[in-house]
């Protein structure tokens, strides 16, 4: 019977890594908030290299909740000249509200090191 023993811990050991692992995994999981009044969301995938929508149009003085998601590795929001630049870690959703005051066309890109190189850019369009 001495031979389960070590059977028994490594058992043991295996069952307690995998619930560690879920606890972790667990405390990513992030609710968005609910929508503002007048709030538009508009729902943004970051993933092989491209943002999904790759044109988001908006209004002058919209309040926009971007839900940001990446399925793959970790990417950024940025929009230069706004103050938005935003990280978005796989399998986190992240709410960034912003209300565009000018219109125009703004360029979307993730600013981590070759993504916007490898095509990684978008475009919001303000009317």
């Amino acid at each position: 019977m001495r031979p389960a023993r070590p059977l028994l811990r490594l058992l043991l050991l295996t069952a307690l890594t995998g619930a560690a692992a879920l606890a972790v995994a667990a405390c990513d999981r992030v609710e968005l908030p609910t929508p503002e009044p007048g709030e538009r969301r508009i729902e943004v995938d970051l993933r092989n290299f491209e943002f999904r929508p790759a044109v988001i149009e908006v209004e002058t003085g919209e309040l926009i909740g971007f839900e940001l998601t990446s399925s793959d590795i970790r990417h950024t929001f940025n929009v230069p000249g706004t103050g938005m630049e935003t990280e978005v870690r796989a399998g986190v959703p992240v709410l960034e509200r912003f209300t565009f005051e000018r219109p125009g066309e703004y360029t979307v890109l993730c600013t981590i090191a070759g993504h916007a190189d490898a095509g990684m850019v978008g475009k919001i369009v303000v009317r």
